[in-house]
């Protein structure tokens, strides 16, 4: 990961702690605003910047998670953005992408 790259993980990791200790989000939204500023690619690094509490309360997410086309298909996100079908399509995409590379991530994919 770039070093921009890195210090934008770090930022975003200190702000979701920071708000659920505040008490500003529950542990489920940090859940998820963590997994939708995911990048798979990097999963390892980002990870890597959450205490142990935040990461076990990702993995529990993860482990119960959708994990069928049929799962996912009833799955509901809360998304802010372009009010379009199209675009909620993409947001929950990028969040099966994220959430299935997180699987991996914590080994697991059966």
């Amino acid at each position: 990961m770039e070093d921009r790259g890195r210090e934008k993980a770090r930022a975003r990791a200190q702000k979701f702690v920071s708000l659920l200790h505040r008490g500003v989000i529950t542990e489920p939204e940090m859940v998820r605003g963590i997994i939708d500023g995911l990048e798979p690619d990097h999963i390892d690094e980002f990870v890597s910047f959450y205490p142990d509490f935040v990461r076990d309360a990702v993995r529990r997410f993860v482990e119960s998670a959708p994990k069928s086309d049929s799962e996912w298909g009833k799955f509901r996100i809360f998304y802010i953005g372009p009010e379009s079908a199209k675009a909620l399509a993409l947001a929950k995409i990028e969040f099966r992408r994220n959430t299935e590379a997180l699987r991996e991530f914590f080994g697991l994919v059966s």
